[in-house]
């Protein structure tokens, strides 16, 4: 079997450490072009990957790149790269946050519908280890009651050299981890409230924020700091049975069920069960970190996304990812971040364009060509 040909546009962190080493593992995924508008930077991550191809022409690598792209980019350039990408006729692997703003994601969601091809926002988390075991976990753990979590952000750690730029600053793009687990557990979710403080130094971005989210009949609590001594993310989600708690940076779940009347052997019994099950997780994780093998879900998201070209499920469905971009809005607008540069009318005319004024794939034309 003729295996696929993808291409990696750009060559940052991300596209180094987590998308390349994900595709690399497929057997059937050939990666045979990598971008950067720094050909150097091409060459070097080129050179490193031994891909045949480093080009600072998009032309060029969707030339070489004939099936998918795995798009590595500032969320700035998101819209542009994936509606050209999908409109050439190759399937689009793409980074979070998926659009700037709702009307750029419906436009790429639009242009996946209109070429057939397929499109996947990395909402790698919901493919980690921990995710997926409390994924399992919930299906004996009873309806979901209340769901509360916080995402601590070190300003000291690593950081994409880009992020004071966007609205929000670092919660645009931070946030989406958290809010597309929530979205997953609970489905479609609205804002119920907000109450947020700006950095004293940037007003446009956001240093603390609580958010309430809503499904109607379960609520979801998040708080967010932007300036905390430590990078922590966390999730505990309250099921009737059991207790699920989360450590996304470490990906380790630990699940505590009914503790009865709360005795001392209970409560020893429990302490001793989440203690042994936090030891084996640090074992685990650890081990896969030391050996640059913890990939927090790219390896899994991505596999699947590459089984939906053959006619699996898409492991992120579009109209997903762009409900998580209109909760990411409402809060940027509730948190009285300005936004303007953003709406609808702002948005460059070529990604807002008619359907019939974009490049079309013609998949005859493009057999005929070969």
């Amino acid at each position: 079997m003729r295996k696929l040909k993808a291409g990696v546009i750009g060559t940052g962190w991300v596209a180094t450490a987590r998308h390349i080493p994900a595709l690399r593992r497929l057997d059937k995924v050939e990666v045979t072009a990598v971008y950067d508008r720094d050909e150097s930077r091409a060459q070097a991550v080129a050179s490193k990957f031994n891909i045949p191809i480093a080009t600072s022409s998009i032309d060029d690598l969707l030339a070489q790149a004939d099936d998918l792209v795995s798009i590595c980019t500032p969320p700035t350039s998101h819209a542009d790269l994936a509606i050209r990408a999908l409109s050439a006729g190759r399937h689009v692997f793409i980074e979070k946050p998926m659009a700037m703003n709702p009307a750029e994601a419906q436009a790429m969601a639009d242009a996946a519908e209109r070429t057939g091809r397929r499109l996947c926002v990395s909402h790698n988390l919901l493919y980690s280890r921990s995710v997926r075991s409390a994924l399992k976990e919930l299906e004996t753990a009873g309806p979901i009651q209340h769901i509360m979590a916080t995402q601590f952000s070190n300003p000291r750690r690593r950081l994409p050299v880009w992020y004071e730029g966007l609205p929000g600053g670092l919660f645009f793009d931070e946030s989406p981890h958290v809010l597309y687990l929530i979205r997953r557990l609970l489905g479609e979710v609205k804002v119920d409230m907000v109450r947020s403080r700006l950095d004293a130094a940037n007003g446009n971005a956001i240093d603390f924020i609580e958010t309430r989210l809503t499904n109607g009949d379960v609520d979801a609590t998040v708080t967010m700091s932007f300036n905390a001594p430590v990078s922590e993310w966390r999730v505990t989600i309250l099921a009737t049975h059991k207790v699920i708690s989360l450590d996304l940076f470490r990906d380790i779940i630990t699940v505590t069920t009914n503790d009865g009347r709360h005795g001392p052997a209970e409560v020893l019994t429990g302490s001793l069960g989440t203690g042994l099950q936090s030891v084996k997780g640090f074992v685990s994780s650890g081990a896969l970190y030391s050996m640059n093998k913890l990939l927090y879900g790219h390896e899994g998201i991505i596999a699947a996304f590459v089984d939906s070209i053959g006619g699996a499920p898409n492991p992120v469905q579009p109209g997903e990812a762009l409900s998580v971009v209109r909760v990411t809005q409402d809060i940027l607008r509730r948190a009285g971040i300005v936004t303007t540069s953003l709406e609808r009318e702002r948005i460059r005319p070529a990604i807002l364009a008619p359907a019939h004024a974009l490049p079309v794939w013609e998949p005859d034309a493009q057999r005929a060509a070969a």
